[in-house]
């Protein structure tokens, strides 16, 4: 993660002078490299077996490439970005409004050799469709546990987020395929019983995806798989694990206000919102935020080589700016 990110930030680059460039680029992507080579639980996750670690790579990578083909809309950057944002489909499906999204960005800009994208992504993912439409014997996408997840982020005993009860509810029905079936239709009927809650949830949602990464720590203390541990060294762990997240995210969000518009930065922010929404409106979890930390240690490198000074400077140049 750490060399993709590197290389991500270099192809960002908002330094716009070539002197200024020169001096700053490389330097501005070796923070972030180092923010993450550094980041407390991306060096813990990968002690449990989760979709997440393969994901983060390839979503990343995927990104790097797409980035190479906004710039140099070669046949192998296109051919290879649809390749990669493929196997991170297959990883995790969420990343499939990316996928559209990116799509569209390199049409406008590149016309017919966006194709190459697409058929690249299409042929990729064909042998799981077809595999799932002649299993279930009717067309069938890539996936089919979206109803045990609408199951889990609208069942009436729970917060928007995972619950270990009704999270077997659905379990015995060993045909996926009509797991998906009666998951959605009963998440249907949550809704319709209760409407209030729809805003609720979604705004609890939000919460869990960029809540601080307890989970991990959560796990192996109470499991007590570290035995007792002293409640000073436990806040100090605790401080270790979670603040982090606290200063990169609220420094991203600085680092984001100061990147200029360009086609690069659109498909940054088209990658939050295409991958943040389906959450907000499905189910999330914490750790679902861990996908975008190279991003955000890039956003936030950024911010912290401008300074308060280039915030200020770019909020005068702006067109509240200037009418204030």
């Amino acid at each position: 993660l750490a060399p993709l990110t590197y290389w991500v930030a270099k192809k960002i680059y908002p330094f716009e002078t070539k002197e200024e460039k020169r001096k700053k680029t490389e330097k501005f992507a070796q923070i972030s490299a180092w923010l993450v080579a550094c980041y407390p639980m991306l060096l813990v996750y990968p002690l449990g077996l989760g979709t997440e670690n393969l994901f983060f790579i390839l979503l990343l990578a995927s990104f790097l490439f797409l980035l190479r083909s906004i710039e140099d809309p070669s046949a192998f950057d296109l051919i290879l970005s649809g390749i990669l944002l493929a196997l991170t489909a297959l990883t995790r499906s969420v990343i499939l409004p990316f996928v559209i999204l990116s799509f569209f960005v390199l049409f406008f800009l590149h016309r017919s050799r966006a194709i190459l994208f697409m058929v690249a992504f299409i042929t990729v993912v064909s042998p799981w469709a077809v595999r799932n439409s002649l299993l279930h014997q009717k067309l069938t996408g890539i996936e089919t546990s979206m109803g045990y997840n609408l199951y889990l982020g609208y069942h009436p005993e729970g917060d928007g987020s995972f619950i270990f009860g009704p999270s077997l509810d659905l379990l015995t029905i060993m045909d996926d395929s009509e797991r998906d079936k009666i998951g959605t239709q009963q998440a249907l009927e949550f809704i319709q019983a209760q409407p209030g809650r729809f805003v609720p949830l979604a705004v609890n949602r939000l919460g869990f995806f960029f809540g601080l990464e307890k989970r991990v720590l959560m796990y192996f203390y109470s499991n007590d798989i570290l035995g007792f541990i002293p409640k000073p060294v436990l806040l100090i762990v605790s401080a270790i694990l979670l603040l982090p997240f606290i200063f990169l995210s609220i420094s991203a969000v600085f680092g984001l206000s100061l990147l200029r518009k360009n086609p690069r930065t659109i498909l940054l922010i088209l990658l939050f919102a295409s991958y943040i929404l389906p959450h907000v409106f499905i189910l999330s979890e914490d750790r679902f935020h861990l996908a975008l930390i190279p991003f955000f240690a890039i956003l936030a490198a950024y911010f912290w080589m401008t300074g308060l000074a280039g915030a200020f400077s770019r909020w005068q140049g702006s067109g509240l700016g200037k009418l204030t």
